[in-house]
């Protein structure tokens, strides 16, 4: 089964927000959490200038997730903290943008634990030279496929194949977009061990806010890579919700249809897309069903027509307009 890291990143902006990010991952289906935490100075120079942010309770969401059953990480940007980290992991996350640290390589590799390498952004060349500094760690590394943008609208899957052919690793993915379906998909398809998804959980505003998925979303993933039935499923995307309820055609009655008149195509119901929302409006496929059988209720002009409007048989005062 593939381990699912619901990223909570920067979205959050208390205490609190951290917990019930973390209550509600489990709750979608996430395997584990993870954190950020980093010293602006350390991250950007001494001469960066920048308003430094609070950072996570790491003791407190590591509690929560042990009393969840849930596993914890958290991604240090600094090899000073790598030691206080360790005290709370099983395993350390390095960013892509870390990837090339090589203090932090080396902090990550002397704590014995397995390591989660971000790749996104650096060529093979430069992949082979960050697991050449993890040294013996290499061999309990696992490489995450990432395309680093914010948020992320391409993909080339076959990197996936293509980095487990050129390291003998296994490879899973980190996503930064709002993609649901393809995204389980390329874990399903290339057996990706893990996978990292950005999540929003607490309706935050931060910087990683856009590329986020909400609490539905992030279910919806889960219970998809969790149960595998998407592969099957003909059910419709939320996404496609719009389309069924009003853009899709549907039989609309073109002018008033009293109750007991019949319904007559082309003279006072047709196929159009419909005014406002409908999610029961009979589809243009079920026209000739319609046709021909009387209002069971006055249609105004515009409405879509549904099973309940119709009559199943035409009585001898039907009236014809």
């Amino acid at each position: 089964m593939t381990y699912i890291i619901g990223e909570i990143g920067s979205n959050w902006a208390t205490d609190d927000d951290i917990v019930l990010s973390i209550s509600r991952a489990k709750s979608a289906g996430a395997s584990a959490v993870k954190l950020q935490l980093f010293n602006e100075i350390d991250l950007y120079g001494p001469v960066a200038n920048f308003e430094r942010r609070c950072e996570p309770n790491i003791e407190l969401a590591h509690q929560r997730c042990q009393e969840l059953g849930m596993g914890f990480l958290c991604s240090v940007f600094n090899p000073s903290l790598v030691d206080y980290v360790d005290r709370f992991v099983k395993m350390h996350k390095i960013a892509s943008a870390e990837m090339c640290d090589v203090d932090l390589l080396k902090a990550v590799a002397a704590t014995g634990k397995p390591v989660i390498l971000s790749t996104g952004g650096h060529t093979l060349a430069e992949i082979h030279q960050a697991l050449d500094v993890l040294g013996p760690a290499r061999h309990r590394t696992t490489l995450l496929y990432c395309e680093s943008a914010y948020p992320s609208n391409r993909y080339m899957p076959e990197k996936l194949a293509l980095l487990e052919r050129s390291t003998g690793l296994p490879v899973g993915i980190s996503d930064h977009s709002r993609e649901v379906y393809l995204t389980a998909w390329m874990a399903d398809h290339f057996a990706a061990p893990i996978v990292e998804k950005h999540v929003n959980l607490c309706e935050a505003t931060g910087p990683d806010a856009p590329h986020s998925l909400d609490e539905e979303e992030f279910r919806e993933f889960c219970s998809y890579l969790n149960n595998r039935h998407f592969l099957v499923s003909d059910v419709l995307s939320p996404n496609e919700v719009d389309m069924v309820v009003q853009h899709n055609r549907r039989l609309v009655t073109t002018c008033d249809v009293p109750e007991g008149a019949v319904l007559v195509k082309g003279i006072n119901f047709g196929s159009y897309r419909g005014l406002t929302e409908n999610a029961h409006a009979l589809s243009p496929f079920e026209a000739g069903r319609v046709n021909g059988k009387i209002a069971a209720r006055h249609i105004k002009a515009g409405e879509a027509i549904c099973d309940g409007d119709i009559c199943a048989k035409i009585t001898a005062d039907a009236a014809f307009i």
